[in-house]
Parts: C-alpha cells; sequence; structure tokens
C-alpha cells in the first residue's frame, strides 16, 4: 500500500464515509448487529466505565466523610474546651464513632489515663492535630 500519503486527510475521510455505514444514523439494535458481526464485546469496556464511576462516587463519599470528621471534631473541641462537664461522655462517643479503627486503642487508653480536666482538654486537643496532620489517607475510614 504505497503511496498512501499523496491523499490529503480531506480524501481519507470522504473514503470511509463511502465505504463505512454512518454510525450516527443507525439505530441500538444496528449498532449492536454491527459491532456483533465485527468481533467485538463492549460489555468488558462497560464494565470498566462503571468501574470508574463507582470509583470516582466512593472518593466523593470518603472525601464528605473527611470534611465530617474534621467539622465534628472541631465541634467537640469548641464545645468542651469551655465547660468540662460531660466532656468524657463527649470524647468517648466521638472516638468511637470518628477515629480511624487503628488510632481508637490509643485514644481510649488516654482517655481512662486522664485524670483532671487538663488531661481531657490535651486529649481533644492531641485528637485535633492528630486530625489536621492525617486527613484519613491510611486506612480508608471516615
Amino acid at each position: 500500500m504505497a503511496g498512501l500519503e499523496r491523499f490529503d486527510n480531506q480524501a481519507w475521510d470522504r473514503f470511509f464515509d463511502f465505504v463505512a455505514p454512518d454510525v450516527a444514523q443507525m439505530s441500538t439494535s444496528e449498532l449492536d448487529a454491527e459491532l456483533q458481526r465485527a468481533g467485538v464485546d463492549v460489555s468488558r469496556a462497560i464494565a470498566q466505565v462503571r468501574l470508574a464511576l463507582d470509583a470516582r462516587a466512593a472518593r466523593e463519599k470518603l472525601a464528605r466523610a473527611r470534611e465530617m470528621r474534621a467539622t465534628i471534631t472541631k465541634a467537640v473541641c469548641d464545645f468542651t474546651l469551655g465547660p468540662m462537664k460531660d466532656a468524657r461522655q463527649i470524647l468517648h462517643q466521638m472516638i468511637s464513632t470518628c477515629a480511624p479503627q487503628a488510632q481508637r486503642g490509643v485514644l481510649f487508653r488516654k482517655l481512662e489515663q486522664a485524670a483532671t480536666d487538663d488531661d481531657v482538654r490535651s486529649l481533644l486537643e492531641d485528637i485535633q492535630r492528630l486530625e489536621q496532620l492525617d486527613p484519613g489517607d491510611g486506612d480508608g475510614q471516615p
């Protein structure tokens, strides 16, 4: 097939428009039949597109959960840095629902060892600093 370069792109476009059917004017059943005749399996491509869409949705959901966790942490810190009554209960609930699984044991132990209001306040500040340092990339938990 020597000498293909002698034809410009417009000539090739007209040639392929003449030889190949216009897919924009074909019905869905005609397209499916043409793909099947050509031996093209689109189910794998469809599965990959769906997987990519699901992954994007999961990343967005994780980002929203991380934002919510940071907001909850800040709200708890703001609330409990004032009067310290009920701070231990609030901290316990926050650790059990918001803290990453890998950090829960350490945080519960520190909460049990907190003897004074200053210890509880320090633990809240530590949790807030952890939140700022680690947005949750390690274990994928919100």
